[in-house]
């Protein structure tokens, strides 16, 4: 997952209105070997469990009982203030996205467009799945059809752009590069299927 408040706002029980975009100093600044931050109101856990909404704001995520959801104000906000363009985030599979049916794209294909850029319509928060075929060893009608979802992974390719198109969407998502470069980035995804199985084998013995 991705996106995450400030440590300030992640040190206990914050407010609401507290909760804010972090930054990417904070996350240099983590010590990221130790399991249990991977749990509970800090910056780990909301890097692990935390998931785009179409709300705007930052609110708890009450559907994992941890971290928090970010709408698509405050994913931008996140990019601009770091000169990205995109955001590719994994970490939530077709039975989770399942559990948020009507307000968020399934990711049943491998992959969904989050949240756009509002002037230029082009994706900023990306999902990207790769496991086909999931969940699997489950029983209902619901979840057994969720095994012949589509697993995938993105290409990204650079493209220049011109000069006028670079100011034109000036306004919301930075488009130029470290060296001063207009570019965009092109992404695709290749999708694939779950391999067959082996049959199984029966151990009479157990």
């Amino acid at each position: 997952a991705s996106g995450f408040r400030t440590g300030a706002a992640a040190a206990g029980a914050a407010p609401q209105e507290a909760l804010q975009v972090g930054q990417l100093k904070e996350l240099r600044a983590l010590q990221r070997t130790r399991y249990e931050d991977a749990v509970g109101a800090n910056i780990v856990a909301d890097l692990l469990w935390s998931d785009p909404c179409a709300r705007t704001g930052i609110t708890a995520n009450e559907r994992r009982s941890m971290s928090i959801t970010y709408g698509p104000d405050a994913s931008a906000a996140f990019l601009k203030a770091h000169r990205l363009l995109m955001m590719l985030r994994s970490h939530e599979g077709p039975d989770a996205r399942d559990q948020r049916h009507g307000e968020m794209p399934d990711v049943d294909a491998g992959y969904s467009i989050d949240h756009r850029w509002p002037d230029s319509n082009e994706p900023s928060v990306v999902t990207v799945f790769s496991a086909p075929a999931y969940p699997q060893f489950k029983s209902s009608k619901k979840q057994e059809a969720a095994r012949n979802t589509l697993g995938a992974y993105a290409v990204l390719t650079p493209r220049e752009i011109a000069a006028e198109e670079a100011s034109s969407s000036s306004s919301s998502s930075p488009n130029k590069t470290s060296s001063g470069v207009n570019v965009k980035w092109d992404i695709d995804f290749v999708q694939y299927e779950a391999a067959p199985r082996p049959p199984g084998i029966k151990y009479p013995h157990l």
